[in-house]
């Protein structure tokens, strides 16, 4: 156990031939090192809590983030793939539509010329 003692002189100068008088009051000095020791545990121990805490909100900030960011590109991904298929899809159903429009024309064209040269025939035959 460690004992630290304060130790009171009071008195003038000894050369001078006044008297010394000296007290010591070591109960006083270990309570005032125990109080002393208490704030100083109590001091660390906050500062511990706070820097862990800082960590902890730091850390959990950056996973939030990484998160979002993951989230957002890969609804972003899922966005354009899904607008690419809408395209493709609607300039497909665009061909599909025209391609038949062409060959509506070109069957009533046709068979159109085919009545036209049919009766043309029997009109010669006739």
């Amino acid at each position: 156990m460690i004992q630290i003692s304060i130790t009171f002189i009071s008195g003038s100068n000894p050369e001078t031939g006044s008297s010394i008088s000296s007290s010591s009051n070591s109960s006083g000095s270990i309570c005032i090192c125990v109080v002393v020791l208490v704030i100083e545990v109590v001091l660390v121990a906050v500062v511990v809590v706070t820097v862990v805490v800082v960590v902890v909100v730091v850390v959990v900030v950056v996973v939030v983030v990484v998160v979002v960011v993951v989230v957002i590109d890969v609804v972003m991904v899922v966005v354009v793939v899904v607008v690419v298929l809408v395209v493709v899809v609607g300039v497909l159903v665009v061909m599909v539509v025209v391609v038949k429009i062409v060959v509506v024309v070109v069957v009533v064209v046709v068979e159109t010329l085919g009545i036209i040269v049919l009766i043309a025939y029997w009109a010669d035959e006739f």
